[in-house]
């Protein structure tokens, strides 16, 4: 991927021009015509430009090897030959993800062919790469604010090495090295992005079916059922509640296990609402209480649902009093198509 400059100088009889013969290993060949190459300091040459027999070209070397030889006048020279080798490269990345105290996660390890690394805040990631071929002076080049850093070579490999990058603001990367076996490093090796996630709160939400509005005995035991997701684990969630306006109660919402997604059932005894064990004063007609849930994740951050307005209505009022209506409604139906 190289283009080599080939400067020349001819001596004698001067040249009309000077040319470089080339073919490379996949049949193609070509000529270039030579250029007289410009010196800044001609007086030291004891001449001018014309007279100082200097020519130079750029001959572009693919992934096979090329064969060339000058041609000025009567002179030839011997052919030359370019061999090109790869510029070493990475090959695998092994990163060990090692999350905030808070997070109260285990490491995390993951092997990948790229090396964008992605996590929250806080979270420091030991690097592997391995290179394609023995390297020495590894380096990783954050952008331009970044500066750079050595890697650590794995002991006993000339191929795999380490660091440690810190997830705190977004930034870029490449890897380079130096080959043992050509000495050429790699400028041009791929650009990964660092991605610091922002540990935000966790999103909760009442299922669909919930109604929003609700008239109930004070006798009845509301079922209630909602979402929460958070991109940690989330460490608890709460039931808030307030009636008539007072302050806001609270009471638990139990658990199978922490996660990042919760499919949450539970159910409110509205004569036991804040301790199951406990009866609680029964509620009158006229009552209204406001109801949300809140989950809480690790980093003490909250996400709270909408609000549910209940309304108490007197002890003889059944919710469900419409359903021997439509049952009727449904025998009727049924008979008319029968007598059809």
């Amino acid at each position: 991927g190289d283009a080599i400059a080939v400067v020349v100088e001819v001596s004698g009889k001067p040249a009309d021009e000077v040319v470089v013969q080339w073919w490379n290993e996949e049949g193609a060949s070509g000529e270039l015509q030579m250029t007289p190459r410009a010196v800044s300091d001609t007086a030291a040459l004891g001449g001018t430009l014309e007279s100082q027999n200097r020519f130079a070209a750029n001959l572009a070397v693919g992934s096979v090897a090329v064969h060339y030889r000058v041609v000025g006048g009567d002179g030839v020279t011997l052919w030359e030959t370019l061999t090109p080798l790869p510029r070493p490269r990475v090959v695998n990345f092994s990163k060990r993800y090692q999350f905030p105290d808070y997070s109260l996660l285990s490491p995390r390890t993951e092997e990948a062919e790229h090396g964008d690394l992605e996590a929250v805040i806080g979270t420091n990631v030991n690097l592997t790469v391995r290179f394609d071929e023995p390297v020495s002076d590894a380096m990783i080049h954050f952008d331009d604010d970044g500066g750079s850093r050595p890697l650590i070579a794995v002991e006993g490999s000339e191929t795999e090495f380490y660091v440690d990058v810190p997830m705190r603001i977004p930034s870029t990367y490449q890897i380079d090295a130096v080959s043992l076996r050509s000495g050429l490093n790699n400028p041009y090796s791929p650009i990964y992005s660092i991605d610091p996630l922002r540990d935000v709160p966790p999103v909760v939400r009442w299922a669909a079916e919930m109604d929003r509005m609700m008239i109930v005995s004070p006798l009845d035991v509301i079922s209630f059922h909602g979402y929460a997701s958070d991109d940690l684990p989330i460490d608890r969630v709460v039931q808030e509640f307030e009636i008539n306006g007072q302050p806001a109660k609270f009471r638990p919402v139990a658990l199978d296990g922490s996660d990042r997604e919760l499919d949450l059932n539970w159910e409110w005894d509205l004569l036991h609402r804040e301790n199951p064990s406990v009866e609680s004063e029964k509620l009158l007609n006229g009552d209204f209480i406001r109801v949300r849930f809140v989950a809480i994740d690790r980093n003490g951050q909250r996400g709270e649902s909408a609000l549910l307005e209940v309304l108490i209505a007197d002890e003889g009022f059944d919710s469900d009093r419409h359903e021997h209506f439509y049952q009727v409604a449904t025998l009727v139906k049924e008979v008319k198509d029968w007598a059809t």
